[in-house]
């Protein structure tokens, strides 16, 4: 009879921390995800004001993007030509981000709103980050041009 107790207590005591575990999970991936969320407007600010050494610092070493135009650009030229065109704005949508432990991917559309030229295109974009010696760095970048009702051109 004073085996069950033990018993008891045992199973008990390995629930908690199981319990404690997944908790500690739930919110650890709620805190990436959070993270993930800043670094792509931080992304977006960067591009806006030309600050390269933000980009720097958020590129993996290895980053490879293919834009718009299917272009495959490394880290160097994504840093080098990465500014926003005068009159422009951006403003990101439609954003969720997954994680799976030291990874996390992206999705999103960014409207790309020229004020002086009067058009609305949207760029659908993926983009997948990886924790590298505890930093989350984007390492691959993909945007596509979305074609039909989203598009606005100035009238002719």
């Amino acid at each position: 009879a004073s085996g069950l107790p033990a018993l008891l207590a045992a199973s008990i005591a390995g629930i908690v921390p199981a319990h404690s575990l997944a908790a500690k999970a739930r919110d650890r991936a709620a805190m990436d995800k959070a993270r993930i969320v800043q670094l792509e407007q931080r992304w977006l600010a960067a591009i806006r004001t030309g600050d390269r050494s933000a980009l720097q610092a958020m590129l993996a070493n290895d980053f490879i993007d293919t834009n718009a135009q299917g272009e495959v650009r490394d880290k160097h030229d994504v840093i080098a030509y990465s500014s926003a065109p005068p009159h422009t704005s951006q403003a990101i949508s439609q954003l969720q981000v997954r994680v799976w432990g030291d990874t996390a991917v992206a999705t999103g559309v960014n409207q790309v709103h020229s004020s002086d030229k009067g058009w609305t295109i949207e760029v659908l974009f993926t983009d997948t980050f990886a924790r590298i010696r505890g930093q989350w760095r984007a390492v691959s970048a993909q945007e596509t041009l979305r074609r039909g009702g989203a598009q606005t051109k100035p009238n002719s």
